[in-house]
């Protein structure tokens, strides 16, 4: 203040009174101070908003992601945030109806969070978090299932069939996962998937399975509980049917498919095959029931492990899944 004063007083002009040199001060004030508004407002105010509305995606945007994205997998730190939302979601739910096909969404998301997964699966971490997610899958599936059992039986025709249409899709991503994994992986995993693609075929909703299922049924959920025949002629031909399966899936798949998928495939289930008798003969009888359904899951499901002649392979699929 006292250098404009001094600049002022150098002017080439008679010496101004103290009202003018006030004035003057005044309006050199309200120049700078408009200045400096303007550029606040045009600066950093934007500056600002940017920021508020960067925060508004961050907080509204990130629920959204973890909420709707497969990618968001077991091992991701916005899944807590994900199974909160699904929880939210599911006690909003009020009718019984709502409540299965809130389930069945559910049990579809972690056969997609388990795409993700066969893309790119690479270690054990990521293997077992596969075989999670799969069980997972087929809990939230047999839930559904259960509730539908309880409704009445004017709603249960619309139920059934969209229940079918569930299934339908389940069997298809699971197809995927056996496509992405491949004859190669893990004999435990091969085996777990197997049993879901048996497991998603068998529980089915529909009038005729509700009333009957076929003895033969792969229905994973009730292994543990089955117990073998006592005969020990029971056991022979049982045996005798998984031996004769392996057979006929050897003249069905006959060459269309890869030589070193087919000689992986036919290794595995050979040896099961063998182990299933040298049980027998030994009389230690205890795992056959649970060794006999899975092998017949892999039987029954081989195609989708093993790759057609022609075919891309499973490493290839993964890259342009990646892409």
């Amino acid at each position: 203040m006292d250098y404009l004063e001094e600049k002022l007083n150098n002017l080439p002009r008679k010496k101004m009174s103290f009202k003018k040199k006030t004035f003057l001060k005044l309006s050199f004030y309200s120049m700078n101070f408009q200045k400096n508004r303007n550029y606040f407002f045009e600066k950093k105010l934007n500056y600002s908003l940017v920021s508020f509305f960067l925060f508004l995606t961050f907080l509204f945007g990130l629920p959204i992601y973890s909420y709707a994205s497969p990618s968001v997998t077991r091992d991701s730190f916005l899944y807590p945030l994900k199974m909160s939302l699904e929880k939210v979601e599911l006690a909003l739910v009020l009718s019984e109806e709502d409540k299965i096909e809130k389930y069945q969404k559910f049990s579809e998301r972690r056969l997609d969070e388990g795409e993700v997964i066969s893309v790119n699966l690479k270690t054990e971490d990521d293997r077992e978090e596969l075989k999670f997610t799969i069980d997972e899958s087929l809990n939230l599936k047999n839930i559904a299932n259960n509730i539908a059992g309880k409704i009445s039986e004017e709603k249960k025709e619309v139920i059934f069939r969209k229940n079918e249409i569930n299934s339908g899709k389940q069997k298809e991503k699971l197809n995927n996962i056996a496509s992405q994994v491949g004859i190669r992986e893990s004999e435990k995993l091969i085996e777990k998937i197997a049993e879901a693609i048996d497991t998603v075929s068998s529980t089915t909703p529909s009038k005729k399975k509700e009333e009957s299922i076929s003895e033969n049924s792969n229905n994973f959920l009730n292994i543990k509980n089955e117990s073998l025949p006592q005969g020990i002629e029971k056991k022979i031909e049982k045996a005798k049917e998984l031996e004769k399966q392996v057979d006929d899936l050897r003249v069905e798949l006959g060459d269309n498919y890869v030589e070193d998928d087919l000689e992986k495939l036919f290794e595995k289930l050979d040896r099961r095959v063998e182990e299933v008798n040298s049980s027998i003969n030994k009389g230690n009888t205890k795992n056959i029931n649970a060794l006999i359904h899975s092998t017949k899951a892999i039987s029954n499901n081989a195609k989708s492990f093993i790759k057609e002649k022609g075919s891309s392979s499973s490493s290839d699929k993964k890259k342009k899944s990646k892409k």
